[in-house]
């Protein structure tokens, strides 16, 4: 059931980024919401369970991105495989560092995308609108981030007693 719930998730999130977002004119320079969910299963799920629907979202973020097929795979696996290693140093239930975290994948997604953007034009440029446009998805990330994350991970215990009540109902017990 964990697995309907991840979908679901995913979709949300897809949709609200790609339908809702751009049409709110203060969401213009909102950051890549997406990230909130590899936060989310890499803090919380299982790493066999988490690992899947991570490179299954970057295949469909790579898909409906203009971006060339395999960076959002790779920036979104960089970044699962940097939060699973940091959550093993840090205590992920301190709600100060949430915000934290969020913020320094915000920072690295940017950076490896302009990475991997430079790789592929052979040039690279900072302009300062780039690192104002950082900024602001990092601020926008540090407030929203952590709600999203708190949200996300409540729907999933009402999910599950949910699906548990139903079971327990077709049982009998």
């Amino acid at each position: 059931m964990a697995y309907f719930f991840n979908v679901f998730v995913i979709i949300a999130f897809l949709l609200f980024q790609t339908s809702v977002a751009p049409r709110i004119g203060f969401f213009a320079d909102f950051f890549d919401i997406m990230v909130v969910f590899v936060v989310y299963t890499a803090i919380y799920r299982p790493i066999k369970e988490s690992g899947i629907f991570v490179i299954l979202m970057g295949i469909l973020m790579d898909s409906i991105s203009s971006s060339p097929f395999g960076l959002y795979i790779t920036v979104y696996l960089w970044l699962f495989i940097g939060i699973r290693w940091i959550t093993k140093y840090l205590h992920t239930a301190n709600l100060v560092l949430i915000p934290a975290i969020i913020a320094f994948v915000i920072i690295c997604q940017n950076i490896l995308i302009m990475g991997v953007m430079a790789l592929f034009e052979k040039s690279f440029y900072f302009h300062h609108d780039t690192f104002r446009l950082i900024m602001v998805q990092v601020l926008w990330g540090s407030i929203l981030g952590p709600l999203l994350l708190i949200l996300v991970k409540n729907f999933q215990v009402k999910w599950k007693a949910l699906y548990f009540e139903k079971v327990s109902k077709f049982f009998g017990q």
